[in-house]
Order: structure tokens, then sequence, then C-alpha cells
């Protein structure tokens, strides 16, 4: 069953200002009640003054919707409905912003406490810009540590190499360029790039981070490897992207394998030797890029 509501159902609209521009942030969810909530107040804890907030959920059963009718006026508009997956869900919502940019963060995700701040500062020193982005701080699982990832554009034939919270895109670049390509269902945050990127948008990087991001998601399944072979099909020669099809696989497949271990070790060892272990591996592969991380 379809519910909305939210600030416009209320006939309350926000507009920018000549010297405040209207930025514009998505949420796509569904049955994330309990990672929702840390999402949605990294939004409405912005130092950044103008923002319209819009979640788009697909028809959660795990209360999601009950507490959206609480948070009813803090949100510009929310939906709750069936849809055909979270790219679509994100193409809904860029169609409802009405801001001068549009950052979309997942409901496992959330932002920093100056992210818009920064962005917004950034447009107005690069207003040629088509897409603003920076560094994640991405939450490992089952243990008190984060590794950074850096933001790249100009690796991004190889990868998919800005991290995806962290980006803002101008409105004038969704409509130029298009949105979400949801026919490639695990990938289409990299086709978009990917297409952004051969058409000629400019990038600007802003150093730092921008988004806290808990590892997992649609995008580190099997499939995504398939969706990823298909797009460098459309982009770049058979060869290139049987060789990226390989490689992936192949790196796909040794994590595999090291959780299998793992998983063997804990019990071997017992769970406070095999974190002392894990630990010791993760400074290795790591390195002055894994971080501390208490807070959940």
């Amino acid at each position: 069953m379809r519910k909305e509501g939210g600030l416009r159902i209320k006939g309350i609209v926000k507009e920018s200002s000549s010297d405040t521009p209207l930025i514009s942030i998505i949420t796509p969810t569904l049955n994330r009640k309990k990672t929702l909530v840390s999402t949605m107040e990294s939004v409405f804890n912005q130092t950044y003054p103008l923002i319209e907030y819009i979640i788009i959920d697909g028809g959660s059963t795990d209360g999601t919707v009950e507490m959206l009718e609480e948070w009813d006026e803090r949100i510009d508009y929310w939906v709750s409905e069936k849809d055909r997956g979270i790219f679509d869900a994100m193409n809904k919502g860029i169609d409802l912003a009405t801001g001068e940019l549009i950052g979309i963060i997942n409901s496992d995700d959330w932002y920093a406490p100056t992210t818009v701040e920064k962005v917004v500062n950034a447009w107005r020193e690069d207003p040629e810009a088509d897409v603003f982005f920076g560094d994640a701080l991405v939450i490992l699982k089952d243990i008190d540590f984060a590794f950074l990832r850096k933001g790249n554009w100009r690796r991004l034939p190889q990868e998919m190499s800005i991290n995806h919270p962290t980006c803002f895109l101008t409105r004038r670049a969704y409509e130029k360029w298009g949105k979400f390509d949801i026919s490639f269902p695990y990938a289409a945050d990299y086709e978009l790039a990917l297409r952004l990127y051969t058409k000629g948008a400019k990038f600007h990087y802003i150093p730092g981070i921008l988004a806290y991001q808990r590892k997992g998601g649609v995008s580190e399944g099997y499939g995504v490897h398939l969706d990823v072979f298909r797009i460098y099909l459309k982009y770049f020669s058979f060869s290139y992207a049987l060789l990226k099809l390989i490689q992936h696989t192949s790196e796909h497949l040794m994590d595999v394998t090291r959780q299998k271990i793992g998983e063997l070790l804990k019990f071997l060892a017992g769970k406070k030797n095999w974190e002392k272990i894990r630990e010791k591996w993760l400074r290795r592969k790591f390195g002055k890029k894994l971080l501390p991380f208490t807070q959940y």
C-alpha cells in the first residue's frame, strides 16, 4: 500500500535564495529501520541551513513507515511503495528533487556534519563542475576498525574509484546526461560515473571524509561482476572487458576464501585470538589507511 508524507504534503516547499542554494538529499531504503536513524540524523544535523530531504522507501515492513510518520515534520517528502530496486528508488528521488545540487546517501551510510557545507563551498568556487565528491570511511563488520577509501575520478576506467555516498551532482548534470540505468541492478552507479567520465563531465575532488559507509550492500555480491563486465563492454573493448572480469572475479574469490579461512581460524583459535590475527592482517592490507573506529 502506498503511503506518503512530509512538509511538501502540507504545502511547505523550500526554495533557493540569492546567497543560499537549496541542496537536495535523497535516501533510498528498504527494511533498514535500525540504520536509517543514523542516516536521517546526519542529514538533520548538517551545518548547512537549506536542505531538501527526500526519502524513497521500497515498501518496508519493519516499522520504517511508522518511523517516517513520526519524523514527518523534518522530512520534506517521503513515500513508501514498491519499486524496481535501489537505483529505481534513486531515480524517483532525482525526479522529485528541486535543489541546485543533489546528493544520495543510502540508509546504511551517513554524512559527516560539515559535508553539505563543504560541497556548497566547492560549488561556489567551481560552478562549472558537474560532480563533487570526496573520501569515505568504510566501517568494517565485527571489529572496531575502518579504512579510508579516497576518491579519484581519474581511475574510473579501471574501477569505481569515486565514493558514491560522497557524490553530489548538479541538477543540470542529470538533465544533460541522464539518471541511473536500472538495467544494471548491481552497478548502475558505476555505469553512471563512467557515462559522465566518457561524456566529458567535470569532476571536483573535495579533500577529507564526507561520508561513513558500512561495508556490504548491493554492490558487493557476485552479480556486480556481470554488471561491470557489461558496463566495460558498453564503453570499452571486449578484450578489456574480459580482462577486468577475470581480475575482479579473482579478487572476489580471494576475498571469499579469506573469509572462510577466517571463520575457521575464529573457531579454532577463539574469538580473542582471532581478533588479534584479523587486526594484523588488516594492518598489512590497508597500512596507514586503517583507522580505529568505535562509533556506530
